[in-house]
This record gives structure tokens, sequence and C-alpha cells, in this order.
């Protein structure tokens, strides 16, 4: 697909006259006020043109969360740049944020300033983004550049689960956050990271993969691991990746005994997790 700006149309003895009749034709295509194309274009390629036509715009919002996760681009889209400008598909908003960079081929905002203008969209690329052990500390990183958060975007950073390694972590993560219960990823004790830390109770809690968890190697430092835990005084967890998947409401169930038993004078009854071997209540044995 080819891209034609008025000035060059002219330079090649087409002028207004002329473009109007292949519009009306459907032989050229507008895209907006002097940017035109000789296909019917898609979203994506109505993106291009827009970023080769403005030099100084970015996708924004949820345009640049479609781009981060990789998935289609839709209409409208979401643009920031020096001025406002309205399109029949597309809208560019007047911003002075300097957080841009080139994704699959296209100028988008970092995930961060993403979300600042579509949190309620933003949960899987900001947990994409900042996971592992570096989570944290870049979007710490990010927060201070900057400066100002929404409140919006601080309530999306508060249920999204920062700093996981796997699926299964964000799934035990997430319903924790929906029950008001907030977790540390990736928080180290003694020297060793464990997967998530409610610092409140002194809960450490662990999902263990089978692959990384069948070699000898690991094997051993897990053991030596849960045991540092312990004598820091902290009660460790552990869960498998199919507890999580197939019997995430009683891993659930646990923890929150756990947490009433880590909690002075109000111990409460434990549920049937808590009261009878796995057996006779996991889906998976």
């Amino acid at each position: 697909m080819a891209m034609w700006t008025t000035a060059r149309l002219r330079e090649e003895g087409i002028g207004k006259r002329r473009i109007r009749t292949l519009l009306a034709e459907g032989r050229l295509f507008r895209i907006h006020r002097g940017v035109y194309t000789d296909q019917q274009p898609n979203a994506r390629e109505v993106a291009a043109c827009l970023l080769a036509a403005y030099p100084r715009a970015v996708l924004a919002g949820r345009s640049a969360i479609e781009v981060h996760c990789g998935l289609p681009l839709t209409f409208p889209l979401t643009l920031e740049g020096p001025r406002t400008i309205v399109g029949e598909n597309f809208r560019v908003v007047h911003s002075r944020m300097r957080s841009a960079e080139v994704v699959d081929g296209l100028r988008v905002v970092e995930p961060l300033w993403a979300a600042r203008r579509c949190p309620e969209r933003s949960h899987p690329m900001l947990e994409a983004h900042y996971h592992g052990k570096t989570g944290r500390a870049q979007l710490a990183k990010d927060r201070r550049r900057m400066g100002r958060i929404p409140r919006g975007l601080r309530g999306c950073l508060r249920e999204c689960a920062i700093g996981t390694d796997s699926i299964r972590e964000r799934e035990l993560a997430r319903e924790l956050r929906k029950q008001g219960i907030y977790p540390i990823h990736n928080s180290v004790v003694s020297g060793y990271r464990f997967d998530l830390e409610l610092r409140r109770w002194k809960i450490l809690i662990e999902v263990d993969g089978y692959t990384y968890h069948n070699q000898h190697r690991n094997f051993i430092l897990d053991r030596m691991k849960s045991n540092a835990g312990q004598n820091h005084g902290y009660l460790v967890l552990r869960f498998t990746g199919d507890c999580i998947r197939f019997n995430l409401p009683s891993v659930i169930n646990q923890i929150r005994d756990a947490i009433r038993r880590r909690t002075r004078g109000h111990p409460g009854q434990m549920t049937y997790v808590s009261r009878e071997p796995a057996w006779k209540w996991h889906w998976n044995l």
C-alpha cells in the first residue's frame, strides 16, 4: 500500500479536481486532510500512515495497549501529539509526554503511559511488562519518571500482580487482591526469592512448577529455602500450578485459614481444606 500527501500528488500533476475524481472512483482513499492511500487501509495501516504524516505523534491509550499486547489494532485509534487532531476514525490528543518507543514498527507510548489513559484495560499489559524479579524496581523507576499518578492508574496498579513469574502466580494474586489481600511478589528473605509474601501476617507462598522443581539442584534449594523462611519467623505455604489451575477456591481457603491462625486472638474455624487430607478434596488427585 502506498501513501501520498497532497504535496506529493501535486508534484505528480494530480490536482484537487483529479483527487476528487479518484476518491469517487475508489482508486484513492482519504485517511485525513492531505493524507491519502491507494488501497482501503485497515487500522494498522492507518496508524502507520498517521505516524508517517505526523512524526511527533505516538499511539497512546487503548491503541498502545493493543500494540504492546500483540493484538490487532482497532478503530478508533488513539494518539498523542503536539496538537489535537480529530479524524473520522482516530483522534490525536495534545500531550507533552516524552515516553515513546518503537514496538512492532509503530511508535507507541511506554506501557505505564498507555495505562494512564486506559487503566481499565491495562492489567494484562502491565503484568506482562513488569514481570519477574526486576518488575517492581522498574515500575518504581517509571512511576518516578511519570510524577503525578492519576487516581485511576493508582487503582489499576494496586490490582495488578506486578513482579510475578508465571501465569499461575498471576491467577492466585488476582484472586487474593479481589478479596483485599495484597501480596508482594518476588520477595527476598535470607537471600532466597519467594513467589508471594503476605508481609502483614508473615506468610510466604510458593507456586511450584513440575519442570523447574524436578531438577535435583532446584529440589535441594527449595528445601533449604523453605527452612530459611520458617527460621525467619514466616509460615511457608507451597502449592503446585495444578492446585491453582483446578482448585483455586481451595487454595484461597487454605491461605485464609493461615491468615486467621496468624492473626493473634482470632484463630477462627478452619475450613475443610485444612481439616482434611488433600486426596479427599483435591480435584486432580
